[in-house]
């Protein structure tokens, strides 16, 4: 132990001798006059935004329609004149009976919500953040809000309405023997006369004419939004034309049930071509974001074709 206690004082005045220092580390900022601009800046840039059409991606001339997906409407016995798809891409039919209704597939083509208590609800459209639904019963559109269904207010129209759409901020609406423009509050602006009573399917191409059919008369006739006839298209092959639309570059398609086929016509009215062995279509809407179109078959199934 006196070894050890000598042997620890030596090596503690050794350690005494040693100069020990203590390290002080300082870290200083030298602020970037760039960072001092961007912490003061309240957006990085202007913003545009631009929207356009894109054309449909196929030759209407040599379509093929592949059978997709395939549903009834509903329950029990259904009975759908018109479809529309929304801007989420969720398509809504009207189910035309006298405790009607309104079914929304999402894009799995599942029944996700219904809109009740509609009297021969006809057709459906979007306008804006507005779900517009014609109600034969009540002469009226019933109008809901697009992101919760929500009944917002009725317009009464006062006649038989029956299909419906839009353009350039007013609605144009099929009653029968006559067209009526009305404004988004209900508001009628014109009246256009038409052949026959059966006027029930109306469409608007992008250069605003209104192309409509006749069911019992065989033809699909455009006018200009003063009323004046442009164009008439009736064909041997063409039995009671129903449901329109038009894509993007203006071709109108027609759904005739009658003769159980699609007529696919040019904005001028001219027969492009004839796709065969469609049975009894009632309606026919493109997507062409998704490349497919929905037809309604005899009032209650709907086929889900790919382009």
């Amino acid at each position: 132990m006196v070894m050890m206690y000598y042997r620890v004082k030596e090596r503690l005045l050794q350690l005494k001798q040693f100069k020990f220092t203590k390290k002080k580390i300082t870290i200083s900022e030298a602020k970037s006059q760039v960072l001092k601009k961007v912490r003061n800046m309240k957006y990085f840039g202007d913003i545009e935004y631009a929207e356009s059409d894109g054309h449909i991606m196929y030759d209407v001339h040599d379509i093929a329609l592949s059978l997709v997906s395939e549903f009834s409407i509903g329950g029990g016995s259904p009975n759908v004149c018109t479809g529309n798809f929304l801007s989420n891409g969720n398509f809504i039919v009207a189910n035309y009976k006298s405790d009607g209704n309104c079914f929304i597939y999402n894009k799995d083509w599942q029944s996700t919500e219904v809109i009740d208590g509609l009297r021969y609800p006809v057709e459906a459209i979007q306008a804006g953040v507005e779900l517009l639904v014609t109600c034969y019963g009540t002469q009226s559109i019933e109008v809901f809000s697009v992101d919760d269904l929500r009944k917002l207010r009725s317009v009464n129209i006062n006649e038989a309405v029956h299909g419906i759409t839009k353009h350039n901020g007013a609605c144009y609406v099929a009653c029968g023997s006559k067209i009526i423009k009305i404004d988004m509050s209900g508001k009628k602006l014109r009246k256009y006369k038409v052949e026959g009573s059966n006027n029930i399917y109306i469409s608007a191409t992008r250069d605003g004419r209104l192309v409509y059919s006749n069911l019992s008369l065989n033809t699909v006739t455009a006018i200009t939004d003063q009323g004046d006839t442009v164009w008439q298209y009736k064909h041997l092959k063409m039995k009671q034309p129903h449901g329109l639309d038009v894509d993007s570059v203006g071709n109108i398609f027609v759904a005739a049930r009658g003769s159980d086929n699609i007529h696919v016509l040019s904005g001028a009215g001219t027969l492009l071509r004839i796709i065969e062995d469609i049975l009894l279509p009632v309606f026919i809407k493109l997507m062409e974001e998704r490349g497919i179109c929905c037809v309604c078959s005899n009032f209650k199934i709907v086929r889900v074709y790919k382009l």
